[in-house]
């Protein structure tokens, strides 16, 4: 039992790093009449090629609605726009949402009234969010706080929906776009040989300025204060060229944004860049395709030990177990005998465990 609860941890961490950013769900009304989704975006944000597909309590895909073209029902003061999606709930006590930007990358995957996981469709294999149970008609839950990203604010049960328009109760605070000080650009390159990635930007016009402050994320929602940088770099004729190695490289993913602060304590940001390391790079072994029909393939990573392979099914019961050589890629296992299901794979290298949801069709 204790595995099992370690397996759907890793599963809920993982979906848990994909929530948010500025696109997010903002009210949710399943219970009344009128039902409602609503979702809040930041200035300009473009939702071409987005959709959002809804799920039952048994994490089956239902329905999926396309965001292309949609119209704000409303704009907040600062400029987030706040949209009502038209979505029926074929299950309305229990279930699930989740949202996907036009890269097919999840953002948010959520579920109301009850604990679940993807069996199928765009989440198949994640474990969703539950926000929580509405009990009255005409209640919905709502989005309550102050800031400009969907971590900053907490879901609350209101009297009454607004569905369209922005919440009682919750700030959207302005985003801080573009810099005042001209920023000529703004860069950053992964150097293999010296395992750290190197940044580099280039400002003119710095008469109000004071200083830098370079922020990293691992999922471009939390950031951290990497270096503080004041105006004693590089002069290049009328532009100041700052550079700065980060030895402390993230796998897979690197976000790095600028907060650049004027004399008078006046607070800006730049826009977010990434770095992504190149697979090979990393440790962890890649498993591929996911959902499968009778086979799945390992690509094992830089770790040159072998790996000892152990499957579990759903209840938590070991069904499968071998030892692998690393010097095998790709390595092919073959499932054509189980039936179709959600498994849980676990790939152990030393000390070190790596987790899988298997989803066979």
């Amino acid at each position: 039992m204790l595995l099992r609860t370690t397996l759907f941890s890793f599963i809920f961490l993982w979906t848990s790093v994909l929530i948010g950013q500025s696109v997010f769900f903002n009210e949710i009304d399943y219970l009344s009449n009128n039902n409602c989704v609503e979702i809040a975006t930041a200035p300009d944000q473009d939702l071409t090629d987005w959709f959002v597909t809804t799920y039952d309590d048994n994490g089956i895909a239902q329905d999926t609605v396309s965001l292309t073209g949609a119209i704000p029902s409303s704009v907040t003061a600062t400029g987030y726009n706040i949209i009502e999606v038209d979505i029926v709930f074929l299950q309305p006590n229990t279930g699930g949402l989740i949202l996907v930007n036009d890269n097919d990358i999840i953002v948010q995957f959520i579920s109301y009234n009850t604990a679940l996981m993807a069996v199928d469709g765009p989440g198949a294999g994640l474990t969703a969010e539950n926000i929580g149970a509405l009990t009255v008609p005409g209640s919905s839950l709502q989005l309550q706080g102050t800031g400009t990203s969907y971590v900053d604010f907490e879901w609350q049960t209101l009297d009454q929906g607004t569905c369209g328009l922005a919440n009682p109760g919750q700030e959207f605070v302005s985003v801080a776009n573009p810099l005042p000080l001209d920023l000529i650009y703004f860069r950053a390159m992964y150097l293999k040989n010296q395992h750290c990635i190197h940044l580099e930007w280039a400002t003119s016009s710095e008469d109000k300025h004071d200083h830098f402050v370079l922020e990293k994320s691992s999922d471009e929602v939390l950031f951290e204060d990497l270096i503080s940088i004041y105006n004693d770099e590089i002069q290049t004729g009328e532009q100041t060229v700052y550079n700065h190695a980060d030895h402390s490289v993230l796998l897979p993913q690197n976000y790095y944004r600028l907060r650049q602060i004027d004399l008078d304590g006046h607070i800006t940001f730049s826009d977010i860049i990434s770095v992504e390391i190149p697979i090979l790079e990393s440790n962890r072994p890649i498993v591929y395709p996911n959902p499968i029909n009778d086979h799945f393939k390992i690509i094992s990573g830089n770790n040159r030990e072998a790996m000892r392979l152990r499957l579990f099914d759903r209840q938590g019961q070991l069904i499968r177990e071998k030892t692998l050589e690393h010097n095998i890629n790709p390595i092919i296992i073959d499932l054509s005998d189980l039936p179709s299901g959600i498994y849980h794979l676990q790939l152990r290298q030393g000390v070190q465990n790596y987790y899988y949801p298997i989803i066979k069709q």
